[in-house]
């Protein structure tokens, strides 16, 4: 009897049990409903994604879902009746910038509850017992540091870029600081957009002041386009100036050194005629130093010798044809001497002139001084 009771008491308890699989991304906290000596309270044990573990009666498993999670406002969207998407004002983070005008900000706040089971123990000790607990604190101190920080830029900051990107990261950074203790993770805060809107009490959005913004930075990227299209044409006619500058740099340059070749040629010509006229000269004035040499020796006491010895050195050279009869040295015989006539005339021409230049008195050439001369008898054959 009592082993029935037993099997029908085991029964009953495993119906009452129950078992849970975490997912890939979750964790489990369990916490057991009994008191703390009968190991009550949470369980020191976390349970990992992929897990299964059996939940008494008196267990329970709080269960957490660590992947990466968008909170946004100003995201929310509906369809109207043809089907387009209309999106709801109201959801966007209502605020004001430091000079009073009223903002409205679509933001995106990326986080994640940390995987650490002393964070996830803590979690469920202090903050929540499941995701949406969560999602509520992070919602709660977004808001908080989006309207502290984002408070702190007049509306002309809120244009500036870099001004609305350094408020952002202060209320990331913020954020990290408050919730990283908890084990929520606060990985990335986006400004999506913002308008200068007012929400009224029915509902109603005020634009107004937005577009006259909105005309203002229309004409202002106009203005910047403007610019931009000027300064692009100025640096395009710039780089043509540029390109004619080198242009006729070159062509200077190159004209220069056509110059300078020419010059250079020029100066070795010149040069070259100057050294040749020089030689000339110099050759010149050593013949006619000679020749006057010559004539003051010839106008000098041996002159008359040195004619006789050239004159018959140039009668040698000449192999006449002719013979000349003269006396004989010896009693019996007659003289016989081969001579040119022509040249012998030729060269007693070239000694009258020499006479004359040196003024002194020629020698008679006529038929009366004729009969000094010796006889010239032209023969054809040599008489010895």
């Amino acid at each position: 009897m009592k082993t029935v009771r037993r099997i029908l008491s085991l029964s009953l308890l495993f119906l009452l049990c129950g078992c849970q699989k975490m997912e890939s991304t979750e964790f489990g906290v369990l916490f057991r409903r009994l008191p703390p000596y009968f190991f009550g309270g949470i369980a020191p044990h976390v349970v990992t994604p992929g897990e299964t573990t059996f939940i008494m009666p008196w267990d329970s498993i709080y269960r957490f879902d660590t992947s990466v999670k968008d909170l946004s406002w100003g995201r929310r969207a509906s369809k109207d009746a043809e089907g387009g998407e209309v999106v709801d004002r109201g959801d966007y983070v209502h605020t004001r910038a430091l000079d009073g005008n009223e903002v409205a900000l679509g933001v995106t706040i990326r986080f994640r509850i940390s995987p650490e089971p002393t964070s996830l123990r803590k979690l469920v000790e202090e903050v929540a017992t499941d995701d949406q607990g969560v999602e509520n604190l992070v919602s709660a101190v977004g808001l908080a540091y989006l309207r502290t920080y984002m408070n702190r830029l007049s509306t002309e900051k809120f244009l500036d870029e870099s001004e609305r990107y350094n408020a952002v990261d202060s209320v990331r950074s913020a954020m990290e600081k408050t919730l990283s203790p908890l084990g929520v993770e606060v990985l990335r805060v986006n400004l999506d957009d913002f308008r200068f809107e007012r929400l009224g009490r029915d509902g109603t959005i005020d634009t107004v002041y937005q577009d006259k913004l909105t005309e203002i930075q229309k004409l202002h990227q106009d203005t910047e386009r403007e610019r931009s299209r000027i300064e692009t044409v100025r640096a395009k006619k710039l780089q043509e100036l540029n390109n004619a500058v080198a242009v006729v740099n070159r062509q200077v340059a190159e004209a220069q050194g056509y110059k300078n070749q020419a010059k250079l040629r020029g100066d070795g010509y010149y040069q070259a005629k100057s050294n040749e006229a020089m030689g000339i000269l110099a050759t010149g004035q050593a013949e006619v130093s000679g020749i006057v040499e010559q004539v003051n020796a010839l106008a000098g006491p041996g002159g008359e010798a040195i004619l006789r010895l050239e004159i018959a050195r140039q009668i040698a050279q000449s192999n006449p044809q002719f013979v000349l009869m003269g006396e004989s040295s010896q009693p019996s015989g007659v003289d016989v001497k081969r001579t040119d006539t022509n040249e012998l005339l030729r060269q007693i021409g070239v000694l009258e002139g020499m006479q004359k230049e040196t003024k002194v008195p020629a020698q008679p050439t006529t038929r009366a001084a004729a009969p000094q001369l010796p006889k010239v008898i032209k023969q054809k054959e040599e008489v010895k």
